[in-house]
C-alpha cells in the first residue's frame, strides 16, 4: 500500500479507467483479467469510492448547467425537416449569430459562474489516497498508454 497525493481531477480520471477496466471479462468487453489485477482494481475502486462520490456531489451544479446549456442549444439550433436540431461535427448549427440564444446562454453562464469556479477549485485540490499497488506484470498487455499514464499511481515499483 502506498499513499499518493493527487489532484481530485486525477482521482476522477482513475475512477473512470477503473470502471471501464472492471467491465473487462463481460460481454461488453470480453478480455479476461488476471485474478491479481482484478483484485487490485476492486481494492482501489473501494478506496477511492467515498472521494469520488464527494467530488461528484460537488459537480452536480455543473451537470445541471450543462443540461440547461444543451437544452438551449437544441431550442435555438437550426432544425431539419423533421424539427430535429442540426448537428455538424457534434456542433449545433445556427447558433453563432442568434441573438436570443446568445442572450439566454450569457444569462445561464452568469447564473452558474460561481458554481463552475467552485468545481474547478475542488478539482484542482489535492487529496491523499492509500492505493493498493499492483505489480506491473499483472497489468493486462492490451492496456493503452493513456490508461497506463492515468493508472501510474497504482503501479508497484519493483
Amino acid at each position: 500500500m502506498s499513499e499518493k497525493t493527487l489532484k481530485k481531477s486525477e482521482v476522477l480520471a482513475i475512477n473512470a479507467i477503473l470502471a471501464r477496466i472492471s467491465k473487462d471479462g463481460t460481454e461488453e468487453a470480453p478480455t479476461k483479467l488476471s485474478r491479481r489485477f482484478a483484485y487490485g482494481i476492486a481494492k482501489n475502486s473501494r478506496r477511492i469510492k467515498d472521494e469520488v462520490e464527494s467530488i461528484q456531489e460537488a459537480m452536480k451544479p455543473v451537470s445541471e448547467y450543462e443540461q440547461k446549456r444543451i437544452d438551449l442549444c437544441k431550442k435555438y439550433a437550426d432544425k431539419d425537416d423533421e424539427g430535429n436540431p442540426i448537428l455538424k461535427d457534434n456542433v449545433y448549427q445556427g447558433l453563432r449569430d442568434n441573438e436570443e440564444f446568445r442572450k439566454e446562454i450569457d444569462a445561464l453562464s452568469d447564473e452558474y459562474e460561481k458554481s463552475i469556479e467552485g468545481v474547478n477549485t475542488i478539482l484542482s485540490e489535492e487529496t491523499a489516497i492509500d492505493f493498493y499497488e499492483i505489480p506491473l506484470d499483472d497489468f493486462p498487455e492490451q492496456i493503452s498508454v493513456g490508461e497506463m499514464e492515468v493508472l501510474l499511481p497504482l503501479v508497484k515499483e519493483e
